[in-house]
């Protein structure tokens, strides 16, 4: 390529390694959402068991 031109050079094509990185840190992310959302979803449930339990121990008392 001429210098001077204000052309960059091209861009090497991703390689086999670099992709697999790409993917296994996309899996990663993935994996990370997933167990953020479970745990979520698992504080979700033990906190409604929680205030049902607390509700139906207080029902008596409004007797």
């Amino acid at each position: 390529m001429p210098s001077g031109t204000g052309m960059e050079p091209a861009i090497p094509p991703e390689t086999e390694t670099s992709r697999q990185d790409v993917e296994r840190r996309r899996r990663r992310i993935r994996n990370y959402a997933l167990l953020i959302a479970l745990l979520a979803l698992a504080a979700l449930f033990y906190a409604i068991a929680m205030v049902r339990m607390a509700a139906e121990h207080r029902l008596p008392y409004f007797d």
